[in-house]
């Protein structure tokens, strides 16, 4: 699944108003995205919450110091998202089509074993391009 991960510099995401680390993912079908690196507490949070948009080149990598199953939830989101869970390089699980919960408690999805990386990309984006656990 990626071929590789190249720190390119730094750019705004979306609207975000603080500047932020980007790199490029390609993946096994040749598709490439762009995507903005959250690697501290205060960016994890943040996320893509508020983001109205994605192409198929943008996304989120969330990066972690250890693995561990992580618990994600769609707390501010406005667009669906297709989320991938990764150890290392491999793929280690996905979930389509993660909807916007607007009322009530936000349901967690959890990585089906520990990961140290969560690639989140616009809803689709996962069957569009074939992306499966065990992927490198």
């Amino acid at each position: 699944m990626v071929i590789g991960v190249l720190i390119i510099g730094s750019v705004c995401l979306w609207v975000l108003p603080e500047t932020r680390s980007t790199a490029s993912i390609t993946f096994e079908d040749g598709q490439q995205i762009e995507v903005v690196i959250s690697d501290d507490d205060a960016e994890r949070a943040q996320g893509l919450a508020g983001v109205e948009s994605l192409t198929d080149e943008e996304g989120m990598l969330f990066l972690h110091d250890n693995r561990e199953v992580r618990s994600y939830w769609m707390k501010g989101m406005v667009i669906p998202i297709d989320i991938i869970w990764i150890d290392g390089e491999e793929v280690v699980g996905v979930v389509e089509g993660v909807q916007v919960e607007l009322t009530g408690e936000l349901t967690t999805y959890e990585s089906p074993v520990p990961a140290n990386r969560v690639l989140e990309v616009r809803a689709g984006f996962v069957k569009d391009h074939g992306v499966s656990v065990g992927e490198r």
